[in-house]
């Protein structure tokens, strides 16, 4: 009984909290109800008011994209306009430029090929006189070395006491200088004296036994007319080898048949190799040969060669006058002391152009700094008829529309100067850069 009186007792305690707080429940909804009812008139009134403040905004929005239609246009043939101004600038700059360039290129290479090739043709003209003073100083050397003989029948032909006397043979032809080795090592009978007849040739003998000056080889003309008709033969070379007589220019026609007997068939090979395969194949005709640095086949079988340097200078590469050989000399010095002197004064100016080419690449390259110094100074200028605030203005209004234009359903109004404000600054630190950098 007791335990049955002590469940009940406690169904009722719960029960009575329960009502307790159903009724706790009942009292904070109704009180939440009455403020609601006292909330909402104001809730309306605000509604309304910001009904009206947005249609506001909308129609001051509206007036500013309208007025930012015009101002943009007008910016927009303003910048125009400074775009057409520069661009004169632009295509004269580009214009300089080129004309710079142009004139650096035509002016280096008109220098460089007149003076290179003034040079060219100084030393080719030294080059010549100064082989014909070996040569001339060779020949003296030649006649000194025959003692007086040949100056006393070059005497006795000047003073024409003695007919018929051409001179020695060596000076009465000439060679390319590429042969005179050769020709020096193949022509024993270089230093025979020319003579027409017999009666010279005794005549001269005489001269020389009656002064007791000492002897001399004549090589008389009448005498070698059987010559004549194997000379004008037309022959074939081994390899197409030059005969060294076909290489001897004569003024005088019948001085050549002296040079046939003096030479007849011998031919000039480039090197050994092939001087031993002409000497000693199968065309004896042939089998007298030289080579180009002085080594020789004889017809005997016998050959000559080595040694320091090879001889040359016996014939010169023109025709040297019997007479007034020192006279000559002293002319072939005089005009090769000139031409060196020529020839040194153009080389100096090659170098000093070059060193002015240097200079004025150098110089080039500092104008091509001021250019794009200038380019910037006149875009700079163009700039500056547009005022900061007007730029600004401008930057801002097309980027202004941009966004209306793209996102007005997505920005309130209240927006728009906090854009204009933070833009102003990025737009101020450009034009500030596009000025002054």
């Amino acid at each position: 009984m007791n335990c049955f009186s002590a469940e009940l007792f406690l169904l009722n305690i719960e029960k009575f909290i329960s009502r307790h707080q159903d009724a706790a429940k009942i009292e904070e909804v109704e009180r939440e109800t009455k403020e609601s009812t006292t909330s909402i008139p104001k809730l309306e009134e605000e509604v309304v008011k910001l009904t009206q403040k947005l249609a506001e905004e909308e129609n001051t929005l509206e007036e500013i994209r309208e007025n930012a239609k015009g101002e943009v246009e007008q910016y927009r043939v303003q910048l125009d306009a400074v775009r057409v101004e520069l661009e004169p600038w632009e295509k004269q700059i580009i214009e300089c430029q080129g004309k710079i360039g142009t004139a650096s290129s035509e002016s280096k290479l008109f220098n460089e090929k007149r003076l290179l090739k003034e040079e060219e043709k100084l030393a080719t003209q030294e080059q010549g006189v100064r082989q014909r003073v070996n040569e001339i100083r060779t020949s003296l050397d030649s006649e000194k070395s025959q003692g007086v003989v040949l100056q006393a029948v070059m005497k006795a032909k000047e003073l024409k006491s003695i007919d018929g006397i051409y001179g020695r043979l060596g000076d009465l032809g000439a060679i390319d200088a590429k042969f005179d080795v050769a020709i020096s090592t193949a022509c024993g009978g270089l230093d025979y004296i020319v003579v027409e007849t017999t009666t010279a040739a005794q005549a001269c003998v005489e001269l020389l036994r009656s002064k007791g000056l000492g002897v001399a080889t004549f090589l008389i003309l009448e005498k070698q007319k059987d010559l004549i008709q194997a000379m004008n033969q037309r022959v074939q070379t081994p390899e197409g080898v030059p005969r060294l007589f076909d290489l001897v220019k004569v003024r005088d026609e019948k001085l050549r048949v002296a040079f046939f007997y003096a030479l007849g068939n011998t031919v000039v090979a480039k090197d050994l190799d092939q001087g031993t395969k002409i000497a000693y194949g199968p065309d004896r005709q042939f089998a007298r040969v030289v080579t180009l640095d002085g080594a020789m086949f004889e017809k005997s079988g016998t050959m000559s060669g080595g040694g320091g340097k090879p001889r040359g200078g016996r014939m010169g590469t023109k025709i040297r006058d019997a007479s007034g050989s020192g006279e000559a000399l002293q002319a072939a010095e005089s005009e090769l002391t000139r031409l060196t002197e020529q020839l040194a004064v153009i080389r100096e100016r090659i170098g000093v152009a070059v060193s002015q080419y240097q200079a004025a690449g150098k110089a080039v390259g500092k104008l091509e700094l001021e250019i794009a110094k200038t380019r910037m100074e006149v875009r700079s200028s163009t700039l500056e008829g547009i005022s900061e605030n007007n730029f600004l203005d401008l930057i801002y209004c097309f980027v202004l529309c941009s966004v209306l234009k793209c996102s007005e359903h997505f920005f309130q109004i209240s927006f728009v100067p906090m854009l204009k404000t933070s833009f102003s600054f990025i737009v101020s630190s450009i034009f500030y850069m596009s000025r002054y950098s």
